[in-house]
């Protein structure tokens, strides 16, 4: 369950103890949260669904 300011949503999710930052598509915040800007550009490296 996500709780955002606009309501709440069930969204799947991977969980990393050791991160220190999140990130979320801005489609699962619709209805959810107003989007907010890391404030500045940051190098991250994602997963991909095809890399295994």
């Amino acid at each position: 369950m996500f709780a955002g300011s606009q309501g709440e949503k069930y969204l799947y999710a991977l969980y990393d103890s050791e991160a220190n930052l999140s990130c979320i598509h801005p489609i699962a915040l619709e209805n959810l949260e107003v989007p907010v800007a890391l404030g500045r550009t940051r190098m991250i490296g994602t997963a991909a669904k095809d890399i295994i």
